[in-house]
This record gives structure tokens, sequence and C-alpha cells, in this order.
């Protein structure tokens, strides 16, 4: 494991007016083939020991490549004391932006305003709109969460529950406040300084040693149900509170073939026939069937007549009006294992007639899925039947 620095990585953004972020790009198949780089998403001015490229001990390759996206968030003007003056639509749409109460305490009910206005493209104003909060006191001495945004990870990660996710407030010595969990999680667990644990203090989340810890599988979304508890005697005791876990999936798994399907179609020269589930199914535990994609990477043949160029094509039958065999009905590429499933792809036999014998066909095709998971190098055979359809000739003795 190595720690990135700034001199490894440096972007031209000022520092004061940073809203500069950084994407570690997944699904990349020729990058981070032998280690991961973490976090997920971080600042273009990392802390240091922040950003950290952890190697999985493969000794077969020297060197390592990892595919970064650079993006300016929502909210891209600040003022002084780190609140925004200015943000987008799609901020409002996909609800970045948040308004959080004062981090503090009060007798009396807080009430404040903020002004508005729309600006367009061309720079044209709307008319002021103002916007009011109201913040209640609290009726409890007991500790409060002020903040809780949930955590994001990827699957099987560890990841930090930082202050920035999760913020307490209390009338009393707030270090001492203790996070007691009384549920969950389900699929992880929290930890200090590796150990699991069910309880920490407050002080122990601000300076960043509790984690949560994902144990892997096809699990992505957990949480864990918690008390606040000061150190009153008896204590004062918060309702309890809930904090949601979104995992992010890394592809970790390929496609697989369904036991028992055949890969091998028998059709009459003069029919058309639908490849079914039968035929041809794949599954993928990550990817639904309408996003597993066959691409035909090699079109019909013959290892028996390899100077035959009539042998057949799949074809797509969703639109078709007529199963009759017609040349101008166009090839198939590329489908989904939904299409085979709801009977859209069949092989169309070759135009003309063939010989007594029957003909043997291969096509060679991939599977994947959009995660970039991909098993290639695959055969479908098709045998196509001969009919004997002309009548008999009589002879003279």
């Amino acid at each position: 494991m190595v720690y990135v620095t700034e001199n490894e990585l440096q972007f031209s953004v000022p520092k004061e007016r940073d809203s500069c972020k950084v994407e570690v790009v997944l699904n990349e198949p020729v990058t981070q083939r032998v280690g991961k780089l973490t976090p997920l998403i971080f600042d273009c001015h990392f802390l240091p020991k922040e950003v950290k490229y952890i190697h999985n001990g493969c000794p077969l390759l020297e060197e390592d490549s990892v595919r970064l996206r650079i993006y300016r968030t929502c909210l891209d003007s600040c003022d002084d004391k780190g609140s925004h003056s200015n943000f987008t639509t799609p901020c409002c749409i996909y609800v970045h932006v948040i308004y959080q109460s004062p981090n503090v305490s009060y007798s009396e009910r807080q009430n404040y305003e903020v002004e508005f206005q729309a600006v367009d493209s061309i720079f044209k104003s709307s008319s002021p709109t103002m916007v009011y909060f109201s913040i209640r006191s609290t009726e409890t001495n007991a500790p409060r969460v002020a903040w809780n945004v949930g955590l994001d990870l990827l699957e099987g990660q560890s990841h930090a529950i930082t202050w920035d996710a999760l913020q307490i407030v209390d009338n009393g010595n707030l270090d001492a406040v203790q996070l007691v969990v009384v549920e969950g999680p389900q699929h992880g667990w929290i930890t200090v300084q590796g150990i699991p644990v069910l309880s920490f203090l407050q002080r122990d989340l601000f300076y960043g040693l509790i984690y949560y810890h994902h144990l892997g599988g096809e699990i992505f979304q957990d949480s864990f149900e918690f008390i606040l508890s000061d150190s009153q005697k008896p204590p004062n005791l918060s309702d309890i509170q809930t904090v949601m876990i979104h995992i992010v999936p890394v592809k970790d798994q390929l496609p697989e073939e369904v036991p028992g399907t055949t890969r091998q179609l028998v059709v009459k020269e003069i029919e058309i026939a639908h490849v079914t589930k039968k035929y041809l199914r794949f599954i993928d535990a990550e990817s639904p069937d309408n996003q597993l994609i066959f691409i035909v990477t090699k079109s019909c043949f013959s290892p028996t007549s390899p100077g035959n160029y009539d042998l057949g094509k799949l074809i797509f039958t969703d639109n078709l009006k007529s199963f009759k065999k017609d040349p101008a009905i166009p090839a198939l590429t590329s489908f989904t294992q939904h299409a085979v499933t709801h009977l859209k792809v069949a092989y169309m036999p070759p135009q003309r007639e063939r010989d007594p014998d029957p003909l043997f066909v291969q096509l060679e095709f991939s599977v994947g899925d959009q995660r970039g998971g991909v098993v290639a190098g695959l055969n479908f055979n098709i045998t196509v039947m001969p009919v004997d359809d002309e009548a008999p000739e009589g002879t003279c003795l």
C-alpha cells in the first residue's frame, strides 16, 4: 500500500474556491488490474494519507494504471464561511442542496430567511423569492443528531464514518457522548482500529477512528440503528437513529452458462427456428437479462464446408410479418438474453436447398454485461437437416 501525494497528482484549481472533485472510474477492464485506488471520490486538493493505492500482491505485472474523471461539483461558488451562494437546477432535482441548521442548542425557536433569484444563461434575473427556515428549540437534554447523510462505499470496502456524514450535538460534554448500536448492521461491522464494536464515543467519530467494513457479497444496502447516551447519572438517552449505507457494486463475477444449456440447434432447411433458452441461456448475479449482451464475433461458418458462404444467419423476429426465408432480412450481430427469453431471436437457414447430407454450421460469440464482464470465444452449433420435398420419379421397365 502506498499513499498518493500532491507531488504525484496535482490540479490547477485554487484551494480557496475548490469545487473540484476526482472520481475513480470503475469497470475499466485494462485499469486497476493488480490493485485499487481509494477512496472512490475525493477532492482535487486531498489531504495527506487520504488517497492510497493498495496492491493485491499479484506478481505478474510490474505497472498498473488508474483512470480518473475530474469534474466540478454543482455548488461552485462559496463564501468565506464555507456556505454556498449559488447552485444550479440539477442540484435541486438531485437533492444536492441541503440546509444545515446551526450545530448549537437554543432555548427559543430560531427563524431565518434566505432570498433567492434565478438567473438564466443570458443573465436575465427573476424576481426575488424568499425561503423561510424555522428551527424549533429542543425539548430534551439528551444528545441529538444534527447531521446524518449516510455512507457510500464500494462492495467489500472499509470506510470511515466521518464528522461530515454524522454530526452530534449535546448541551453538556460532547466528547463524552456515546453511540450505542442497538441493531445491525446486517452485512458489515462497525470497527474501531480494526476491532468490531457495538458502541463508541463521539470523539472517536470526530477523529475518524470509526469505520464501517462491508463483508462483501451481492448485498448493496445496509444500515444500523443506534441511540445516543450522555455522561449524566442516569444518562439521558436519545431516540433511535438510523444510518443508511449504500454499497456500490464491484464487478467481480462474469456471466455464467446455465447448466443444461445445449448451444446446439437442429433445424430443417425450409424452416426458421427460434433460438430459445434451451439452446442459449446465461445468467449474471449482478445484471438482469436485458443487460446481458451477446455479440456475434464470427458470423456463420461451416468447418466441413469452408468454401460455402451461404450458411444462413441469425435474425430478429420481433417485427417479422411472416416466418418465411427472406434474404432482405438483415443479419443479427448483437442481442440480449432478454430477447432470447422472449423468442425474438431465430436462425434462418441458407436460401438455397442443400445436398442430401446435413449441413453443420457454427457461429462464434461473446457474452458480457454493461459493467465490462465478458466471456469470449464461445461457439453455437447448428445442424441444418435436408428435406426431401421432391416427388418420386417413375421408370419404365
